[in-house]
């Protein structure tokens, strides 16, 4: 999976969890506190979708670490590299 098509769940899974984003534009460098407005809860559920969508499994201790979206994006690549190796 490229680059393009991880940023794309990743914001679908933005969206999806947090209504009031759905009409912001999503990239790699969006941070996603300071511009999206997502708390604590909506991380939760951000990382519960990509979970379901590309079974992986993220640690509940690295979710205090993502500021922006590409943060998201590199956890579901690195996860879904350990899964094809």
């Amino acid at each position: 999976m490229n680059e393009t098509e991880i940023l794309a769940a990743v914001a679908e899974a933005i969206r999806a969890e947090a209504e009031r984003t759905r009409g912001l534009a999503i990239g790699p460098e969006t941070r996603l506190v300071e511009e999206l407005g997502l708390d604590s809860i909506d991380l939760v559920g951000v990382t519960m979708r990509l979970e379901d969508r590309f079974h992986v499994e993220i640690d509940v201790q690295d979710i205090k670490h993502f500021r922006c979206v590409s943060d998201l994006m590199a956890q579901v690549s690195g996860d879904l590299d350990k899964s094809a190796a």
